[in-house]
């Protein structure tokens, strides 16, 4: 369940449609239960899509893994108030530097995730803008034990947690 906007309660699911694996979102009448929106064909990561509250839509951004190759991650934003596709492509910064997102989360118009580069595991933190999908930083974690597998946010700083169980935090620098 990724929430209610406007009396439509909208859910992400995975389902298999002739055999193949597919992500789909559901939108819901929260007072007579019939469906509204069934969206499907898209390239959507029914684990990797957030209601961004503030903005009233539905995001979704993956990596698709490749170990030794480039690959985009996709971003799908819906207009969670009508169900209308707003954007349906993929970050061209995130691509030519051969970085798949892996889990994100939004924060003041900013997207902060972790990714992969050469191999399936996270091994990068950063941030891209919203709006443009441009990347603004990003930062290998060294030191790290295998790969990142939890990553919070807060208004100053990035918390990323590795597979040993070992705590990352990076804080915003501020200009004096």
């Amino acid at each position: 369940v990724l929430g209610v906007v406007l009396n439509k309660l909208w859910v992400s699911l995975d389902c298999r449609i002739n055999g193949i694996k597919q992500s789909t979102l559901i939108s819901i009448d929260i007072h007579s239960g019939v469906k509204i929106d069934i969206l499907q064909n898209l390239p959507i990561d029914a684990h990797q899509v957030e209601l961004i509250e503030d903005k009233q839509t539905i995001v979704s951004m993956h990596g698709i893994i490749s170990s030794h190759q480039k690959a985009i991650s996709p971003f799908v934003e819906i207009n969670a108030l009508t169900g209308a596709i707003i954007k349906n492509t993929y970050s061209q910064s995130l691509y030519d530097a051969n970085y798949k997102i892996g889990r994100w989360q939004y924060l003041d118009n900013k997207i902060y995730f972790d990714a992969a580069f050469d191999t399936i595991n996270s091994t990068h933190i950063g941030i891209l803008d919203y709006t443009t999908l441009e990347l603004i930083w990003v930062t290998e974690v060294k030191d790290r034990q295998a790969g990142l597998r939890d990553l919070q946010v807060s208004s100053n700083k990035i918390y990323a947690l590795d597979s040993g169980g070992t705590l990352h935090i990076f804080e915003k620098e501020t200009n004096a």
